[in-house]
């Protein structure tokens, strides 16, 4: 997975002001998934929901694309609603859900803190949905084209990259809801967020990272959830020692492989 999302991370890793929206998407989903993990372990999860406003502050004065964390924050709110609803064994508690929403209000203020006001947001969403029409360079620049529009046949392109990434969710997504009760089948915050993310990956190249970051998160965190027994829904997570004796290695590794795709 650490591979998988170096590898994928490649249009946002140039050399370039987007670097700031790719370390901030990261920043965000982090803390995301950190909040859904102490919510399973009982303990406060508050530091990591209203870390979230913070770096979408920073991320809003350091790129245009901060809009794009837009579809998560949406997909979000409503999913653990869903969740609290309809799933209560992958939800927030009532208290928790409050201090989401709350944060996430947060930061729809935190993106207007901008020399520019309501009007930078606003316009930066106004780009997003005419992508390549108004844009002079929507004629050359691949950025805004979609992955499929060219070396679609290379084993490690972005759509063999997707698809691949897309059934391991599917398996995962599965797997977590056949050994939990029914009460904890769905986490419709996921399922929503995926959902929502994939056609703004595949069809604008320069956001191609997003949807396989969101995806290699959420199979960590079903990972977990798939290996316990039915009813173990409280049990602390922790990550195995194999992990933590070569993560750093396979880190390396996926750094390299980032490089020489870069070079050749």
């Amino acid at each position: 997975l650490t591979l998988m999302l170096a590898v994928t991370a490649y249009p946002g890793s140039l050399l370039k002001p987007e670097l700031f929206s790719l370390l901030f998407f990261h920043g965000v989903l982090y803390c995301y998934f950190r909040a859904k993990l102490a919510a399973r372990e009982d303990t406060d999860s508050r530091p990591w929901f209203y870390a979230i406003p913070l770096i979408t502050l920073v991320w809003a004065n350091a790129h245009g694309a901060h809009v794009l964390v837009a579809p998560l924050m949406t997909a979000t709110a409503i999913g653990e609603v869903l969740n609290w609803r309809f799933s209560p064994g992958t939800a927030f508690s009532r208290r928790q859900l409050t201090h989401l929403l709350v944060a996430w209000a947060l930061c729809a203020v935190a993106v207007c803190l901008t020399p520019y006001g309501i009007a930078y947001p606003l316009e930066s969403l106004s780009d997003l949905a005419d992508w390549g029409k108004s844009r002079p360079d929507g004629a050359w620049n691949l950025s805004g084209f979609p992955i499929y529009s060219s070396g679609a046949t290379d084993p490690l392109s972005l759509p063999q990259l997707f698809v691949g990434l897309a059934a391991a969710v599917i398996v995962l997504f599965v797997a977590a809801g056949r050994r939990r009760d029914r009460q904890a089948r769905v986490d419709y915050a996921l399922a929503l967020g995926l959902t929502w993310y994939l056609p703004l990956s595949v069809l604008i190249s320069r956001a191609s990272y997003l949807w396989p970051g969101l995806a290699c998160y959420a199979l960590v965190y079903l990972a977990c959830l798939a290996r316990r027994e039915p009813g173990s829904i409280k049990r602390p997570l922790s990550l195995s020692s194999w992990w933590r004796r070569n993560g750093q290695f396979f880190a390396t590794i996926a750094f390299a492989a980032v490089a020489l795709r870069v070079g050749y």
